[in-house]
C-alpha cells in the first residue's frame, strides 16, 4: 500500500462546550466524515446530521460536509469547532440558523 501527503493521518481537536473529541482523519477525509467519527464517539446519540464545523469559534459558516481536509488546509492537531441542532428541531427546520447551538467553549479556569 502507497501513501501519498494526501492520505497522510493526522489529529484534529473538535470543540463543543466543555468537551474535546479527538479525531484520527486524513486530508481527503470529507467533513461529514469526521461529523461520522464524532457521532461514533457519542455511541451514535447525536447524527452527523444534527451537528456542524467551524474552522474559527467567531466563523459564520460550517464547514460543508463534502469539502475535505485539504480542501480547508486543515493540518495535524487542528481544532475545529462543533454545533448541535437545538432539541426539538426538525432537519427541515433551518431557514434562519436558530436551529444550532452558538459556538461556545468553555475556557479552563488555570487560576490566574
Amino acid at each position: 500500500m502507497s501513501s501519498s501527503a494526501a492520505d497522510e493521518q493526522m489529529y484534529l481537536r473538535c470543540k463543543r462546550q466543555a468537551q474535546t473529541y479527538f479525531v484520527l482523519a486524513n486530508k481527503t477525509d470529507t467533513v461529514y466524515h469526521v461529523k461520522e467519527r464524532i457521532s461514533a464517539a457519542l455511541s451514535g446519540d447525536v447524527s452527523p446530521r444534527k451537528m456542524r464545523l467551524y474552522l474559527t469559534e467567531k466563523s459564520s459558516d460550517a464547514l460543508p460536509d463534502s469539502a475535505t481536509m485539504a480542501d480547508h488546509e486543515i493540518t495535524s492537531d487542528a481544532c475545529l469547532y462543533v454545533v448541535f441542532r437545538k432539541a426539538g428541531w426538525e432537519d427541515d427546520d433551518d431557514d434562519d440558523g436558530t436551529c444550532w447551538e452558538d459556538v461556545d467553549v468553555v475556557k479552563p479556569d488555570l487560576g490566574e
